[in-house]
């Protein structure tokens, strides 16, 4: 079951309309589903607003995510379990390093250069 069929379930559920939801099941990635989500909505209503609903431990990079797809929205975090904080954390710190590495070690080497400097002088 994709996520999107799994999330209009729930949203059904909840007493949503099942026809006020439209479902983007092709995406693999957060940046593909928000990508093919703004077709779906251009297509719809050109000048669309939308709510970004995601876990709250993956706010900044779906946020990162949505202004690179040009998505008119606002993303807001969804409560994850306390446990599951310091890993998922971890792995959304991780990833946003390494999508930015060029960046990141761009810094690191300015920063090495800049602390051999004040350990020669």
């Amino acid at each position: 079951m994709s996520e999107a069929r799994a999330m209009a379930d729930y949203l059904i559920d909840s007493g949503v309309p099942a026809d006020a939801i439209l479902l983007e099941d092709k995406s693999t990635t957060t940046l593909e589903n928000l990508t093919f989500s703004r077709r779906i909505m251009l297509a719809r209503k050109p000048d669309y607003r939308c709510a970004i609903v995601t876990s709250n431990y993956h706010v900044l990079r779906a946020a990162l995510f949505a202004r690179r797809a040009k998505v008119n929205g606002q993303v807001l975090g969804a409560p994850t379990a306390r446990y599951f904080w310091p890993n998922a954390f971890l792995r959304e710190f991780v990833a946003i390093l390494v999508e930015h590495r060029v960046k990141n070690i761009v810094l690191c080497l300015m920063f090495g250069a800049v602390g051999l400097i004040g350990l020669v002088a």
